[in-house]
């Protein structure tokens, strides 16, 4: 069965921009061959077609949420003198207006149109990350998360790639024929999940939830701090309002957390990752985009079985 995309997600849409400007380092030629990205899946993506060919790099440390980073003077020199800048795009990366980037060698791996943009409800200002306190609001760039629209960032990078390094097309082209039968089977197994109802600890699931029809309530919860007796309070009212069983969490949550939702609430939790920082320390497998999905179906098919949290 499918479940209607819920109105808690806004449909409202803005404008997409993406103007790199003010910044006092000079921009010069790039001295060598080499793409560099802004956080981890675009850095998957181009790995993947590249090969070993080109060498991609992310200057983005692991721990850091690449949405609100800043970088430092020698970053943005990395940036500035790099063959090939690969943005996500729809608003995500919020440091490029401050920047003065070579146009001519910046891309945006998402190119949808203003409409199709989604925005974030209003959402409080919550710790995410090593850097403190920010809010949520505007358009909501976590687009990666579904599958095919993953594939339409690739093969945006893809194309760009191609035109940049064209003695390398037929490598490139095999390679992203792989990556896009992957992104294809992934698409179906998540159009294949019967999703009941759920919470989602933070709002990264907007575009997975459109795309497959799911209704998702967003929430701020933090998986490392302690639910507090009002959080218990607010997520119960809202299960009675509209009956859920299941709340999505970025990252593991802490054991409490998981034990007072369910015996006080009936909640199941489950951890559905949206890859967007994996830390470089992880395995092979783990440090995967593709891995990393498949396991986030995995463990939500599992708990949506369980105890018959998918009737």
């Amino acid at each position: 069965m499918k479940f209607l995309f819920w109105s808690f997600v806004s449909l409202s849409f803005t404008g997409m921009g993406c103007s790199p400007s003010h910044d006092s380092l000079l921009i010069t030629e790039p001295k060598k061959e080499n793409i560099l990205t802004t956080f981890y899946p675009t850095t998957y993506f181009a790995k993947s077609i590249s090969g070993d060919l080109i060498p991609v790099e992310c200057p983005v440390p692991g721990t850091e949420d690449p949405i609100h980073w800043q970088p430092s003077r020698n970053s943005i020199l990395k940036y500035q003198t790099a063959s090939l800048i690969i943005l996500n795009g729809a608003n995500f990366e919020k440091w490029v207006d401050s920047v003065n980037l070579p146009l001519s060698r910046v891309i945006e791996s998402v190119k949808l149109p203003s409409e199709e943009l989604i925005r974030y409800e209003s959402i409080a200002e919550h710790r995410h990350g090593p850097k403190g306190m920010h809010a949520h609001e505007g358009i909501d760039g976590h687009t990666w998360i579904d599958p095919l629209l993953a594939k339409e960032s690739s093969h945006n990078i893809f194309k760009s790639m191609c035109v940049r390094w064209p003695k390398y097309r037929d490598e490139f082209t095999k390679n992203h024929g792989k990556l896009v039968a992957r992104l294809d089977a992934l698409h179906v197994r998540m159009n294949a999940i019967e999703m009941p109802p759920a919470f989602a600890s933070h709002p990264a699931y907007n575009y997975l939830a459109r795309r497959y029809s799911w209704t998702i309530k967003n929430l701020d919860l933090v998986p490392d701090e302690i639910l507090s007796e009002e959080q218990i309070k607010i997520i119960g009212s809202y299960a009675k309002q509209k009956p859920m069983r299941l709340l999505l969490w970025e990252s593991e949550p802490l054991a409490k957390n998981i034990e007072e939702l369910e015996t006080r609430l009936d909640i199941r939790s489950v951890v559905f990752s949206p890859c967007e920082m994996i830390s470089q320390g992880s395995s092979q497998e783990e440090f995967d985009y593709l891995s990393r999905m498949n396991q986030n179906i995995d463990r939500l098919v599992r708990v949506i079985g369980r105890d018959g949290t998918g009737q």
